[in-house]
Order: C-alpha cells, then structure tokens, then sequence
C-alpha cells in the first residue's frame, strides 16, 4: 500500500500532500490518499515518512470513507464535491500499522485531530448554557456590592 516500507509502527502527526479518485485492479472505485510524517528514529534522527493510504466506494466501506475523509477535513454533501488534493495540506493523526507475512507493507489508517463529529453534536444539548438560558451551578463567590455613592472615599 504506501510507499514506505521502514515505517515506524504507531501513531503520527501528518499532513496530507495529495489525494484523488483512483480504480484498483479489480476495478473498485477509491480515493487514493498520500500523507508525510515526521518521527524521530531510534538515536534521535528526526526521519520524514511518505506514506499511501485508500477509501474504498463500495456500499459496504462508503460509511468508513465519509467518516475519513471528514477526519480529513472534507465538510461537502457529495462526494462529488471533493477536488483532487483539495483537501492538501490538512493536518491528521495517522496510526500505521505493519501487515503482510514479512511485515512488507503498512496499513495507513486516518485517526482525526479534529474531534468525534457524533461528541459535537451531543454536546449541543448544552447550548443554552452557552446562550444564557439555564445557568450551571457556579463555585465562584460573589463580588461585594460598590459602596453607597455617598461613601466613595476621594
């Protein structure tokens, strides 16, 4: 899959250089994704990874794919709306992870620093906190009222 076989297994900082529609050699429909990350190897030498990653369009993985390519950044209705490396240059979090009997290729999979989309939206629930309605319990204490007019020391 990517290009990278030396890879380091985990979690990384990464940003996106380019993505477009792509067809497999079975002929299934996909977007092809690359990403380029930086770690650090064993001794301290900083290393950049150039890594490739696909989400597939079929009926079962087309759920998968709009939850990744939302982590990525894409907020369009359609997937026609997404331009070929439109979505460039956005930041992710990547977790790789080794596959193959040899561990010869790197399973590259899209983990959002953006925040879960479904939290967002149950955390509407509380916007009226944020709109003044209710008002949550408060630990603060209270000021102590300015003193009579008559009393302001000059």
């Amino acid at each position: 899959m990517p290009h990278d076989n030396n890879h380091p297994d985990g979690f990384f900082e990464a940003t996106i250089t380019s993505h477009c529609f792509t067809v497999n050699s079975n002929g299934k429909d996909r977007i092809t994704f690359h990403v380029r990350t930086e770690f650090e190897m064993p001794g301290g030498m900083q290393e950049e990874g150039h890594l490739r990653g696909d989400l597939y369009l079929t009926e079962a993985a087309a759920p998968y794919t709009a939850k990744k390519l939302r982590a990525m950044g894409f907020r369009g209705a359609s997937f026609g709306e997404l331009e070929d490396d439109s979505l460039a240059g956005n930041r992710v979090r990547v977790q790789v992870k080794v596959q193959g009997d040899r561990g010869q290729y790197r399973e590259v999979d899209i983990v959002t620093q953006r925040g879960d989309e479904d939290a967002k939206q149950r955390a509407r629930r509380f916007d009226k906190f944020l709109r003044g309605g209710s008002s949550a319990p408060s630990n603060r204490r209270a000021s102590p009222p300015p003193p009579p007019a008559d009393e302001v020391p000059f």
